[in-house]
């Protein structure tokens, strides 16, 4: 018995989770919509989607209108996915160079420094 009861604590244990990982998988393809909807005019767009991260690219004059899009919304999709919800979503929101700057220890410098001196 105790073995079946380990089961069927384990079954339980998978459904929620998949309940969870499945909003949550509805969440962000809401907010990976409206990015890319929002993003358009300022030549913005996805261009990877990995786990619950947004690559977006744009040209340099835009992106802090692009990073401000993104995180605005991060807030409207949760707002449309659950009124009246009490959680708050936020955006860990990072410009960059490219995606390997956003995972290492030091960011590269998004714009070029006019007095820095050519290589």
């Amino acid at each position: 018995m105790p073995r079946r009861a380990s089961r069927a604590a384990a079954y339980g244990r998978y459904a929620r989770n998949a309940m969870v990982q499945g909003a949550a998988a509805e969440l962000f393809k809401m907010w990976a919509v409206t990015v890319r909807a929002r993003c358009g005019h300022l030549d913005g767009r996805i261009v990877l989607c990995l786990h619950d991260e947004l690559l977006v690219h744009c040209p340099i004059e835009h992106d802090e209108a692009v990073s401000a899009i993104v995180e605005d919304c991060l807030r409207e999709a949760a707002q449309r996915w659950a009124p009246g919800c009490g959680v708050r979503f936020i955006s860990d929101t990072t410009i960059v160079r490219s995606w390997s700057d956003a995972k290492g220890s030091k960011p590269a410098a998004v714009r070029p420094d006019p007095a820095a001196s050519p290589p």
